[in-house]
Formats: C-alpha cells, structure tokens, sequence
C-alpha cells in the first residue's frame, strides 16, 4: 500500500451521530494487541492469533519518573504522584523504530487501518459531544481524552516497531495536529499539564525515530516541523492561562527533537 492510498485525517462525525460498536477505551491490553495481530504467517488463523513476542504488552510500561524539567511544591508532586498511582501517565518504552524485516499483508494492513481510523473518530465524537447537548459518552475532562490518544499512540508504536511503515505515521501526525485543539477546550491543571507534556514527549520522540530512519518525505517533515512550531506557541499561551507553574523547562523542550531534524 503506496502513501497516496493512505487517507488522511478520518472526518469528523457529528456529535449526535451513533457510538460505533468499539471495546472500552482504557488502556490497551492483550486481546487489543492479538485482535491487530501483526504476524503474517497467522492472518488465516481462526480466532484471536497469538500475538508475536515483539508485540507484547511488556514492550509498554508505566513510566514511575516524570520527564524532565518539571519543577514542583509539594501540592504539585502529591498531584503527580496520584497521577502516576492512578495509571494516567502510560508511556511507551522508548524503543527504536528500526525492524524493517516484516511485511504485513493487504488484509491486515487495511485491518489495522480501519481500527485506527475508527478510534480516531470515536475521539473526535467524544470530544464533540462533551462541548454539545448529547454528554452521555463525552470526555468528562482532558484527562479522559489524553488517556485514550496515549493507548492509540502506544498501539501505532508497536505496529511501528514490529512492521515496516505502511501508513501509520499519517495518524500519528494527525493526532500531534488534534491535540492542540483538543487541548484548549478544556481546564488545565497541573496534574494534565503534566500528563499532556508527557503525551507530546512521547510523539517527539516517535517523530525523531521516525525521521531518523527516513520514513518521512519532505512534505511530512514540513508538517510536523509546522505542527512542532505551534505546539510549542500554543502550550505557552494555554499554561499561561491556567497559570500552570513549575513546567517552564518541558515547555522550552517541547517536540526539539522533531525541530533539531526538521528545522
């Protein structure tokens, strides 16, 4: 499957459009790993396959340190520790994008981008309806939000590292582009704040893998460096009126490995 057949941004449902039929959006677990099974050998295998060892769900890890640069008080670190011993801060392991030995099938290639896709507008609905009539299935907060974008990027960074590129990285860019404006339609507290650098974090450093093994054409690289460029813009301003204090330096690091590639 070439770039020019992998669509783009899925559109945006209305929000009193119908919940499509799609498991919990928690954390992913195995059963989400073995259903996007990404072992050719098993895509004819009645059932949910054995997944492949390099898809474990060990390859994800609760991080238990924050990132760098984050200064706190002590109200600030029992708001970071609840959030870690809450399971909010889920980041993947930082593993190189650099397994190029596998070549998924068409069936499971459309598989996983029909999943992917399907998540993404289930977000995009969410989010919808939390600002709409219909709040029956909408994000109660940005914590929600950011919880289920964290499960979708660790899952595109599995199929990263145990496939060769076959689109993902389109979705991976078009949720950098969403986040923002996911970001500024809800109240910021430090204990988001903290989870949303952590998100951005890990799509730089997803970002900077990804251009590093040339999986990007320059018509990506110009996207994401643009992307990068308002991200850090906008992060300030949203800090700023949250008067989130003590992140001053993960905001002046936000998406540099993408920008030290791209700029």
């Amino acid at each position: 499957m070439s770039y020019d057949q992998i669509p783009g941004s899925p559109p945006h449902p209305s929000g009193d459009s119908q919940m499509p039929n799609l498991p919990p959006v928690n954390y992913y677990d195995k059963e989400e790993l073995d259903f996007l099974d990404l072992n050719p050998d098993l895509e004819n295998t009645p059932g949910p396959a054995t997944m492949d060892a390099a898809c474990s769900v060990d390859m994800v890890q609760n991080q238990q340190s924050m990132i760098p640069g984050i200064e706190d008080d002590e109200q600030q670190a029992d708001s970071k520790n609840k959030l870690t011993e809450e399971g909010y801060l889920v980041r993947s392991e930082r593993i190189p994008i650099s397994d190029k030995s596998r070549v998924l099938t068409p069936t499971q290639q459309t598989r996983f981008h029909t999943y992917v896709t399907e998540r993404l507008q289930s977000i995009q609905r969410r989010f919808i309806q939390s600002h709409g009539l219909n709040s029956e299935h909408s994000y109660k907060n940005l914590d929600e939000l950011l919880i289920d974008l964290a499960q979708l990027i660790d899952i595109i960074t599995v199929s990263l590292k145990t496939s060769q590129n076959f689109g993902q990285t389109n979705y991976l860019i078009t949720i950098a582009n969403d986040l923002l404006d996911y970001s500024e339609k809800y109240p910021l507290t430090f204990a988001n704040a903290v989870e949303l650098i952590t998100v951005i974090s890990n799509i730089d450093d997803i970002f900077s893998k990804v251009i590093d093994s040339g999986d990007f054409n320059g018509t990506e690289c110009v996207r994401v460096n643009g992307i990068a460029e308002r991200s850090r813009l906008a992060l300030v301003y949203l800090f700023e009126r949250g008067q989130i204090v003590g992140c001053e330096a993960a905001l002046g690091k936000l998406y540099e490995k993408t920008l030290e590639r791209t700029g």
